[in-house]
């Protein structure tokens, strides 16, 4: 019980100091989702296809939300159509040629 209580408390620190926001690792299938949605071209996907592309990277309706939301959200919606923001095009960048910074 002590050891995972000290694993807990490591993690708080290392949010505390923000260390953990830049460097956290993400699925492959995140990033396999975002290269379906940069495969699609500049125009992106519809609704529907981008529901059935998270569905082959076994995401639900609902997890899909999480790529829209907050500063640094990887994927937007124009016009009824998902692309991929200036950050989603960062970390994809990264993520093919190396580590993200």
């Amino acid at each position: 019980m002590r050891e995972g209580l000290d694993q807990l408390e490591s993690l708080l620190r290392t949010l505390d100091t923000g260390g953990a926001a830049g460097s956290r690792q993400r699925p492959e299938r995140y990033y396999q989702l975002l290269v379906d949605v940069y495969e699609r071209g500049r125009h992106g996907a519809d609704a529907d296809s981008f529901a059935a592309l998270g569905r082959n990277r076994g995401y639900d309706a609902r997890g899909l939300g999480g790529f829209f939301v907050g500063a640094r959200a990887p994927l937007q919606r124009i016009e009824g159509q998902v692309t991929l923001t200036v950050e989603g095009h960062r970390l994809l960048d990264g993520h093919l040629t190396g580590p993200v910074r």
